[in-house]
């Protein structure tokens, strides 16, 4: 008669692992098994109950699942450090963001300390908030194109409401306001299918 390890006899005896063996024939679970060299290997235990010779039989195979384990904790790593690394660049963002929306100079445009208005060329143009906001990031990001979705996010509480047409209108409005012929736009330009972007002067 082979002798069990004490983990092992002390799965198949627990209460639940009895249940499901009286109930069903078969139950698994988990053990760690430690080696003679004392390392630890997390060993999979399926258990199977059956009756010979008008005895009960319970009989278990053990699997190593080192590398089953291995992989599960490289991939949690993986996603912790994921989640970490758009988190931080969540947090960049919104600094960046903040830094921006907060400038009052950019190149010729000159905002006011209420940020409601702006000088271009020796032009007072006033501004919503929204058009402020959006103009600032587009002059702070010059150079780069910006989507929907991106200057949606300055918008604060305005942002969940904020769809693509309703951005397309607020370009619509600035470039009103600040082209010389809104019908050909020299400073606030569409790249097709993908968003909006001033030039870097």
């Amino acid at each position: 008669m082979v002798k069990l390890p004490n983990p092992l006899l002390n799965l198949i005896n627990g209460n639940a692992l009895t249940e499901n063996l009286e109930h069903s024939g078969h139950a698994t679970g988990e053990i760690t098994h430690v080696s003679k060299d004392g390392t630890l290997i997390p060993t999979e235990v399926r258990s199977h109950q059956f009756r010979l010779n008008g005895k009960t039989v319970i009989l278990s195979i053990c699997r190593d699942l080192t590398e089953r384990k291995k992989r599960e904790r490289e991939n949690l790593e993986l996603l912790v450090q994921t989640m970490i690394s758009e988190r931080v660049s969540d947090l960049l963002s919104k600094i960046d963001s903040a830094t921006y929306l907060n400038k009052g100079k950019f190149g010729d445009f000159s905002f006011s300390p209420s940020l409601k208005e702006v000088s271009y060329r020796g032009k007072q143009i006033s501004l919503t908030p929204v058009e402020s906001s959006i103009l600032r990031l587009l002059l702070a990001k010059s150079g780069h194109v910006l989507t929907h979705s991106e200057l949606s996010q300055v918008l604060g509480h305005h942002k969940d409401h904020c769809i693509a047409k309703c951005i397309r209108v607020y370009i619509h409005n600035l470039r009103e306001k600040i082209e010389n012929d809104p019908s050909n736009p020299q400073l606030i330009l569409t790249k097709e299918g993908k968003g909006y972007y001033i030039p870097k002067s």
